[in-house]
């Protein structure tokens, strides 16, 4: 990250893997005094409890992990019961929750 915010033309936006590494980029990108949202948004991937208390809350995208466990497992037992391998696409709904560290950034 702080490779990242050491570029000549910094990115105005960071999607983190997770919750926690956007947690991270935000102490990080604070560090080097930089404003969140104003200066760089940060976006999370998780909606965990405590993207809700940091300061500022986190956007994230909320994931339906026990809709996603529970279609793994039915294509897992197919897959073993029915003795074939199964290439298959499933789409589950996500969401969006915005909270404070998105926003258009300020040149």
């Amino acid at each position: 990250m702080s490779k990242i915010l050491s570029l000549p033309d910094r990115p105005t936006a960071v999607l983190a893997s997770n919750d926690l590494m956007a947690i991270g980029a935000m102490r990080k990108i604070k560090e080097k005094g930089l404003r969140i949202p104003q200066d760089i948004s940060v976006i999370g991937l998780d909606d965990i409890f405590m993207a809700s208390t940091v300061d500022p809350p986190l956007t994230t995208i909320n994931l339906p992990r026990y809709e996603i466990g529970e279609t793994a497992w039915k294509l897992l037992m197919y897959s073993i019961q029915h003795k074939e391998e199964m290439g298959r696409e499933v789409t589950v709904d996500t969401r969006l929750v915005v909270r404070g560290t998105t926003g258009r950034a300020v040149p």
